[in-house]
């Protein structure tokens, strides 16, 4: 199994990221409705809570924090839309990296407890 854990510093930049921009959105009127922010920013927020539980919860269930943290990812990959905005892009294609590799992660560790 590959030991190799780069994808919890990129997860963990992702989070951040959302975090900044989830509440940029809302403090930034950019003259879409008030209800299309506030949920962009939750989205946001509760896929950085994804990632923040599943870090935590690796060490005592390393396969359901992994799954955690992939999924908490994804909303980071909302980024490739913006196919305009390259930094954008970037964070998107890492969003996607790394959710692939925290779900061969879980995978793995499933694999390795049968």
């Amino acid at each position: 199994m590959n030991t190799s854990r780069w994808w919890l510093w990129t997860a963990g930049l992702i989070g951040a990221l959302m975090v900044m921009l989830g509440v940029g959105n809302l403090i930034e009127d950019d003259g879409g409705p008030l209800y299309g922010r506030v949920l962009f920013a939750a989205v946001l927020i509760a896929g950085a809570a994804l990632i923040v539980a599943g870090i935590r919860m690796r060490t005592d269930r390393p396969e359901l924090g992994s799954r955690l943290v992939a999924v908490g990812v994804l909303p980071g990959a909302s980024g490739i839309a913006l196919f305009w905005f390259p930094p954008a892009v970037a964070v998107g294609v890492l969003a996607l990296a790394t959710s692939v590799a925290a779900f061969r992660s879980a995978v793995g560790v499933a694999a390795s407890a049968s």
